[in-house]
């Protein structure tokens, strides 16, 4: 085993775990501080440990399989800089999942007409994980202003904050995926701009995305469009989107949550999809794809918007705000959820929201025949100065402050329910 640099507490245990590999400490204040030397200088299988600072750097990752750039003391104080001038790190070696970035923040690439300001994976599979990507732009054509994924990579992108990324007339302003097929789990991608796929964009792409956050990320140009704030699917793409919180990304076009055109098939289970700007999921040209027991709440327009008539969507097993499931004037007039659009297949739907556990079955409520019923717009207001209990249509208890659109029976003072209440 040999070892070169200043060795430091993480270093050693490295080392010690390390057979037959070398690893490289490098630090701003030492002789050695230039993480592309140390790259280029690396055998398979070596590490490069970076200590605290800012390395102002546009690192072409070698042809090395197993490389380990990993940080010593975590992306809050080691930070590489592109310094505005070229893209951050390019890695087009066909390396695999070995191959690992860990513990940076990544920042301030900038590209024209080109992809991946900040990560540029083309024919290449690395881990990438536990970093901030931030703040890097694509102008004038590029596709992935935090991460770009190519020629059939399978990254595995986990555990990263991907922030305010930008691409000004492209797509995925957190992550581009284009002919791949990433592990994208664990991430928090946020504040990210683009024409198409705030936060992710799929093109001829099956990423698996799961366990994310999503949020606050926006699809626009300059008042002129843009689909998908969250995510955009397009030519053929069919991700796995597992597990995510969707929620509160504007689009300026269609889809704020999610957006699927041409021929994409995406699947959607168990994610929250919720407070979206021009609607939940929208699609148009020929999607045909699966939603199923996911939250479709409160979105600005509609919870799920075809335009397209040759567009299907089985969208049953979800929760859309209420137990009378979503509002169609035709299907279900009566329904106080979200409203959904034609072509929409929402029957059945749950009764109450993913993840709440089911409770124990109960008796339901007693009704007296002279109950009253009293209409609210807006949040259920309790008697004061009584004990009140409060029962769904189900006769399930509900606490006061889980109240939502709906039908619901006050208890007072232990006493047989006394109204029922219709909450708007």
């Amino acid at each position: 085993m040999k070892y070169t640099g200043i060795i430091g507490t993480a270093a050693v245990a490295l080392l010690l775990s390390t057979a037959n590999a070398t690893v490289w400490y490098i630090h701003p204040d030492s002789a050695m501080n230039c993480i592309q030397d140390c790259l280029d200088s690396c055998s398979t299988g070596d590490t490069v440990l970076v200590g605290a600072g800012t390395y102002y750097e546009n690192i072409n990752w070698p042809s090395t399989q197993g490389i380990r750039l990993i940080s010593d003391l975590g992306p809050e104080v080691t930070i590489i800089d592109g310094n505005d001038t070229a893209r951050v790190i390019t890695i087009t070696s066909v390396v695999d999942s070995t191959t690992i970035i860990t513990g940076f923040t990544i920042q301030y690439g900038r590209l024209k007409g080109e992809a991946g300001a900040g990560i540029f994976c083309e024919a290449s599979s690395p881990t990438i994980s536990n970093n901030v990507i931030r703040e890097n732009v694509c102008t004038w054509g590029g596709n992935g202003g935090g991460i770009f994924c190519g020629g059939n990579s399978t990254a595995i992108i986990r555990d990263n904050v991907i922030r305010r990324n930008l691409v000004e007339f492209g797509g995925g302003g957190g992550i581009a995926c284009f002919g791949s097929s990433p592990i994208i789990t664990g991430n928090t991608i946020t504040e990210n701009e683009s024409f198409g796929g705030g936060g992710i964009l799929c093109d001829a792409s099956s990423p698996s995305i799961t366990n994310n956050t999503i949020t606050l990320n926006e699809a626009h140009w300059f008042g002129l469009g843009g689909n998908g704030g969250g995510i955009a699917c397009g030519n053929n793409s069919a991700p796995n989107i597992v597990h995510c919180t969707i929620t509160m990304n504007p689009a300026e076009g269609y889809g704020g949550g999610i957006y699927c055109e041409s021929n994409s098939s995406p699947t959607i289970d168990s994610c929250t999809i919720s407070n979206n700007d021009h609607d939940g999921v929208g699609s148009w040209g020929g999607c045909n794809f699966v939603i199923s027991y996911c939250n479709i709440t409160d979105n600005v327009g509609e919870a799920v918007h075809l335009w397209d008539p040759g567009d299907t969507v089985i969208a049953e097993n979800n929760w859309w705000g209420d137990a009378t499931g979503p509002y169609h004037p035709s299907l279900n007039p009566g329904g106080l959820g979200d409203t959904v659009s034609d072509y929409v297949d929402f029957d059945p739907w749950l009764a109450w929201p993913v993840g709440v556990e089911e409770q124990p079955n109960v008796t339901p409520v007693e009704r007296h025949k002279d109950i009253t019923a009293t209409i609210f717009r807006g949040p259920l207001r309790l008697p004061e100065g009584k004990k009140c209990k409060v029962f769904d249509i189900t006769g399930r208890v509900v606490e006061p402050d889980k109240i939502t659109r709906g039908i619901y029976f006050v208890e007072m003072d232990n006493k047989t329910v006394q109204k029922v209440v219709k909450v708007k």
